[in-house]
C-alpha cells in the first residue's frame, strides 16, 4: 500500500471499500462481498466485535449471527470493548498499557488463529490486511499501511443491544440497508488506472482570487494538478498551462497529466433513488400484554449497600436496566399533608436515561444527551402518610467507545438524590439504604423467546380499550408479508424500548423528533454540522429492518418492551418501493476513457458523457416526470426548470429513457457559452419484463 493506493499485482491501484459486519447483517441475508461489487466497490471492510465474541474473558462466542468464519471477506478492523474490560484492575484503554494489550493479545490471536485455520488471509487467497482499530498497535498483527482508504458505507441496524456507543439505538444508519436505494457511490470506475505522484513531489500553489491551482511534479517529470473554484454559486472558465478549462461552482477538477481532466467533484454522475414505505398484507394479530413489576425492592435477587452504586458495575451490561429503590418514612403531620405544597424530588444521574416511580406510579422520567450525559430529573411527588418506595429505572443506551479515558466513565445514578419541602427542609437520600434489581422481570422469564413457556398471565383484549402504561410487554403473532422487499416494523406511534422477532433482537427504539433548519440543500459552500438537514419535526427513525430471513411463513412472534406508553395498536409492517430514480450529469462531465484515448492517441472517437438510469428488480421505467437540460436546480424529487431550458428535454428523454448522451446536439443548444447540465427524474413501477 502505497499513500491512498493498494498494491495489487504490483500496480498502484485505488480501493473502495464498503462496510459491512456480522451484527448488522444476518448470515442468510445476502452476500455483502458480491452485492458490494454492483455499487462499485472492491473490497469489504468489517469490524470484529470484541464485546461480542468474548464477553467473559477467555469465553467466545461465535456462533450463529457471530459466525465470523462464514461471514468473513476481509478483515481490517477490531472494534467494540467488552464491558468487563472496564474492570480489568489497572487497564487503560487504547493506550500503551499492559492490562490492556495482554487481554488485547489473547483476544487478537484468537481471531488472527481462527483465520489462519481457515485460510483466509491474502497469502492463502482471502484477506488483505488486518488491522487493531482498538487504539493501540500490536504487533503480531501486521497492516500493509496505517492511511487505507476511508470505508464507504452501506448502513445497517446492529441487531441486539450492540449499538456504536450512548445514546444511540443502532449502530450505523437502518434506512441504507433497508433501502438498499441503489447508490452507485462514488463512480469509481472513472478513477480506476490513476497513479499517484510521489510523496516526495515538489508542489506549485497558485491562487486568484477565488480560484487555485495546485501543481504536483515527481522526480521522474509526471505531473498533476489539481484546479479548485471556490465560488458557491457561479461556475468558471479558466485558464491553465494555456489550456481552457471550465469548474463547476464549488469544485475541484483533476488532471492526472497538467492537461486533461478525468474528474470532478461536483459533475458526479450518480444515480438517486426515491423510496416510499408501503403497506404490506401482513397483520398483527391476538395482542398480549404483561406490565412489568415496578415494586421490585423486596425481590429476594436484589442486592442492599448503603449509598448510590455505579450502574455497569453493578449489571456487567447483562441489561440496560437497573432498579435503584430506598424507602423514604413520612409523618402524618407533614405540612405538605394538609394542603400544602408536595415535595420536590431531584435525582442527578450521568446516564443515559431513567424514568422516576412514587409507590409504583411513575412520577416522571429525564434524558441525557450525547453531548451531556449529565442530568436531573426534578418534579413534584405524591408521598403519602407512612412507609413510601422511591424507585428509579435508570436505563444504559449504548457502552462508552471514544473519549480520553472512557474507561473510567460512570454510569447510572450516582446523584445526589435530594428531597426537598418536608417540614425539616431538605433531606439527603444519597445515603440511606438502597436496593438494586439488575434487569427486568420479563428478561428474567425470557418473555420474548417462542420456545419458553412462561407462568405469567399475559392480558388478552383490544388494545384500544387498554390503557397506555408504562414499563409493559407487549407480544403479538403475524404471517410473513408477501413478496420479497426490505421490509420494516412502523415503530413511529411508540415511545422508547426494544423489540424481537420470534426471539431475535431488532434493538432498541426510541421515538425522538428531529430539531434543526430544513430549508434547503447545496453541495457548494463551506461545510457546517447544520448544513442540508432534513426531516425536522419527524422522527430520527421510524422504521426498523426486519430480515425476511428470520421470518416463517405464519405464526412469527413480536415482542416489544415499552418504557413510556406507546400505541402499539398502530405498529405496522411496511414494504420498501423504489417510485422514482434520479440523475444528473453534466454536459462537460470529465472521463477517463476519453484522456487515455488522447494520451495514447488512438483513433477513436470521443465519448460523450452519458446519463443511465435503471429501476430495482422486477420494475421498469414507466414515465419520465421532469427533464431539463440546460440550468436546472433542485434535488430528485424537487427539480425545478432554470433560466436555461432545452424544450427538446422531456421528448428526448421519453424516446430514449435508459441511456441518454449528454450534449447540445442532442438537446439542441438552449444557452451557448452557459454551463449546461441534465437533470432527470423517472417514475419505476411493476414490470415482468426486464429492466430497462
Amino acid at each position: 500500500m502505497t499513500g491512498r493506493l493498494l498494491s495489487s499485482m504490483g500496480r498502484g491501484e485505488f480501493s473502495s471499500l464498503g462496510l459491512s459486519t456480522t451484527p448488522e447483517a444476518p448470515l442468510k441475508c445476502g452476500k455483502p462481498h458480491t452485492e458490494g461489487q454492483g455499487w462499485g466497490l472492491d473490497a469489504i471492510d468489517t469490524y470484529v466485535f470484541w464485546n461480542l465474541h468474548e464477553p467473559s474473558p477467555g469465553k467466545y462466542n461465535f456462533e450463529g449471527r457471530y459466525d465470523l468464519v462464514r461471514f468473513i471477506k476481509l478483515i481490517q478492523k477490531a472494534g467494540g470493548f467488552p464491558v468487563w474490560l472496564k474492570f480489568v484492575p489497572g487497564v487503560s484503554f487504547r493506550t500503551d498499557n499492559e492490562p490492556f494489550k495482554m487481554a488485547m493479545q489473547r483476544f487478537t490471536q484468537k481471531i488472527v488463529q481462527m483465520m489462519k485455520n481457515e485460510k483466509l488471509f491474502e497469502s492463502q487467497g482471502g484477506l488483505s490486511s488486518s488491522l487493531s482499530c482498538n487504539g493501540y498497535r500490536v504487533p503480531w498483527v501486521m497492516c500493509k499501511e496505517d492511511d487505507a482508504p476511508d470505508p464507504v458505507y452501506h448502513g445497517g441496524t446492529n441487531f441486539g443491544r450492540t449499538a456504536g456507543g450512548p445514546f444511540i439505538t443502532l449502530a450505523m444508519t437502518t434506512m441504507l440497508q433497508l433501502m438498499n436505494m441503489q447508490l452507485q457511490w462514488l463512480p469509481t470506475q472513472s478513477l480506476y488506472g490513476l497513479s499517484l505522484v510521489s510523496h516526495e513531489s515538489e508542489v506549485e500553489i497558485f491562487q486568484v482570487l477565488i480560484f487555485e491551482a495546485q501543481v504536483f511534479y515527481s522526480e521522474s517529470g509526471g505531473c498533476a494538478a489539481f484546479l479548485s473554484n471556490y465560488n458557491p454559486t457561479s461556475a468558471a472558465r479558466v485558464t491553465f498551462n494555456s489550456m481552457h478549462y471550465n469548474l463547476a461552482p464549488w469544485s475541484i477538477s483533476i488532471l492526472p497529466d497538467c492537461k486533461n481532466v478525468v474528474f470532478n467533484t461536483a459533475t458526479v454522475g450518480v444515480q438517486t433513488s426515491q423510496m416510499q414505505m408501503l403497506p404490506t398484507n401482513s397483520e398483527l394479530l391476538s395482542w398480549e400484554t404483561f406490565n412489568e413489576d415496578i415494586s421490585s425492592a423486596d425481590d429476594d435477587s436484589t442486592i442492599t449497600v448503603v449509598g448510590l452504586l455505579e450502574q455497569l458495575n453493578v449489571t456487567r451490561d447483562t441489561s440496560d436496566y437497573l432498579w435503584y429503590s430506598t424507602r423514604i418514612d413520612i409523618s402524618s403531620s407533614e405540612s405538605f399533608l394538609h394542603g400544602g405544597q408536595h415535595p420536590t424530588l431531584i435525582v442527578q444521574s450521568t446516564g443515559h436515561a431513567m424514568h422516576v416511580f412514587i409507590n409504583g406510579h411513575l412520577s416522571g422520567s429525564a434524558f441525557g444527551t450525547r453531548e451531556d450525559r449529565r442530568f436531573t430529573f426534578t418534579g413534584d411527588v405524591n408521598l403519602q402518610t407512612g412507609s413510601n418506595i422511591i424507585s428509579v429505572l435508570s436505563i444504559a443506551v449504548g457502552l462508552p467507545n471514544n473519549g480520553p479515558h472512557f474507561e473510567t466513565w460512570s454510569t447510572g445514578v450516582l446523584g445526589p438524590v435530594v428531597l426537598h419541602g418536608l417540614d425539616e427542609g431538605k433531606k439527603d437520600l444519597s445515603w440511606q439504604k438502597w436496593s438494586y434489581q439488575v434487569g427486568l422481570k420479563g428478561e428474567a422469564m425470557n418473555l420474548v423467546s417462542p420456545n419458553v413457556i412462561s407462568n405469567i398471565d399475559w392480558m388478552k383484549g383490544s388494545l384500544f380499550a387498554q390503557k397506555q402504561q408504562p414499563l409493559t410487554w407487549y407480544k403479538a403473532y403475524f404471517d410473513a408479508p408477501d413478496g420479497d422487499e426490505p421490509l420494516a416494523l412502523d415503530m413511529g406511534s411508540m415511545g422508547k424500548g426494544q423489540v424481537w422477532i420470534n426471539g431475535q433482537s431488532i434493538g432498541r427504539y426510541w421515538t425522538a423528533y428531529a430539531k434543526g433548519n430544513c430549508s434547503g440543500c447545496s453541495y457548494s459552500g463551506t461545510f457546517r454540522t447544520t448544513k442540508c438537514q432534513f426531516g425536522c419535526g419527524q422522527p430520527t427513525q421510524r422504521w426498523y429492518h426486519v430480515p425476511r430471513s428470520w421470518l416463517k411463513p405464519t405464526q412469527n412472534l413480536l415482542v416489544l418492551f415499552e418504557e413510556l406508553g406507546g400505541d402499539a395498536s398502530k405498529i405496522s409492517f411496511m414494504k420498501r418501493s423504489v417510485t422514482t430514480v434520479c440523475a444528473e450529469v453534466s454536459e462537460h462531465h470529465p472521463n477517463i476513457k476519453n484522456w487515455h484515448i488522447e494520451s495514447q492517441e488512438r483513433p477513436e472517437e470521443m465519448s460523450k458523457p452519458k446519463v443511465h438510469l435503471h429501476c430495482a428488480s422486477g420494475q421498469s421505467i414507466s414515465a419520465i416526470k421532469f427533464a431539463s437540460f440546460g440550468t436546472p436546480s433542485g434535488t430528485c424529487g424537487n427539480f425545478q426548470k432554470g433560466t436555461c431550458h432545452a424544450p427538446t428535454s422531456q421528448a428526448v428523454l421519453e424516446k430514449q429513457k435508459c441511456s441518454v448522451a449528454v450534449s447540445s446536439s442532442n438537446f439542441a443548444n438552449p444557452c451557448p457559452n452557459m454551463f449546461k447540465k441534465l437533470s432527470v427524474e423517472a417514475v419505476c413501477a411493476p414490470s415482468t419484463t426486464s429492466n430497462a
